[in-house]
Formats: C-alpha cells, structure tokens, sequence
C-alpha cells in the first residue's frame, strides 16, 4: 500500500479511479488524433499500414522486371546495331567493287 502513496499520493486503492474525462479524438480517413498531456499524438490504421507495404513490395518486384527488361532490350539493340554495322559494311564493299 505504500507504493500506492508514494506513486499517486493516495491512501488507498478507492481513492485511485481512472478518471472519465473525454478526450477529442479527430479522424481524418486512416489517421485518428488525439491529445495526450498536452501533445498530439496521430496514428495510422496499421491494416492501411499493411495494405501499402504489400504495394510497396509489389511495386519494387515490378521495377525490378521493368530494368531487366529494359537490359534486354538495350542489350538487343547493342546487337542489333552490331549485325546492321556488318552488312552496311559488307554493302558497301559490294557496291565499291562494282
């Protein structure tokens, strides 16, 4: 009992009671507000939370494929430059010998 009195002052358990005072508490979509002691305390829907970390890793798995696609196509176009360097050569030896 004298932990009680020592941390909230009071003699007793009975004279320790949750108080009822109402705090405002603000939704904007997925984010609530509310004030503790003073400070404003904003939190967000931890499914919404959960829901965008899904997308987020969708997303990145997605550029990811988009890059390596994009090498392919670099690496087809390196080679394709290549072949059209080879027959413009070879045209052009053609048409120097006639």
């Amino acid at each position: 009992m004298a932990e009680i009195v020592d941390m909230y002052g009071a003699n007793d358990d009975e004279e320790i009671v949750a108080s009822d005072i109402k705090r405002p508490v603000t939704r904007t979509g997925l984010i609530t507000e509310f004030e503790i002691n003073g400070t404003t305390v904003r939190t967000v829907d931890p499914n919404y939370v959960t829901v965008l970390e899904a997308r987020l890793v969708q997303t990145e798995r997605v550029i990811q494929e988009l890059r390596n696609e994009i090498n392919r196509i670099n690496t087809s176009m390196r080679q394709r430059g290549a072949e059209m360097g080879t027959i413009w050569r070879q045209i052009n030896n053609k048409i120097d010998r006639e």
